[in-house]
């Protein structure tokens, strides 16, 4: 099955949050996960880390929860992702907070993944 990706990168340095807006690629939006590194593994242990995701006009798409809802789970790519069902062509917000301040940097990869305009329409129902 194609698809086209769209990261948004985000990073916290040395506090409790972190934010990134992008425009994203037009196009259907079936689906997001996120990769993530802590330079101190101990901030990934020991923190409670949240994020949510935005449109434009402020609605929430996603609403704050913990991060690891958005990983990539270990199975069929689709099917490891947390599911959308939005319209790309749009600015996106990622914020992301920690219980606490980190103790180092924090990178996080926000991937949406977008419907292939040419699969036939059931082609992501299976």
């Amino acid at each position: 099955m194609r698809t086209t990706e769209f990261p948004i990168p985000v990073t916290i340095e040395g506090t409790n949050s972190g934010t990134n807006t992008m425009r994203v690629n037009p196009g259907k939006i079936i689906g997001v996960v996120v990769y993530k590194r802590f330079v101190n593994q101990s901030d990934s242990e020991d923190k409670m880390i949240r994020a949510s995701i935005k449109d434009a006009s402020g609605n929430v798409i996603s609403y704050l929860q913990h991060i690891d809802n958005y990983r990539s789970r270990d199975c069929e790519y689709l099917k490891g992702a947390k599911p959308l069902d939005i319209e790309g062509g749009q600015a996106l917000t990622i914020d992301i907070f920690a219980s606490d301040t980190l103790n180092d940097y924090a990178y996080f990869d926000f991937i949406f993944i977008y419907a292939d305009p040419n699969a036939p329409a059931d082609c992501y129902n299976n």
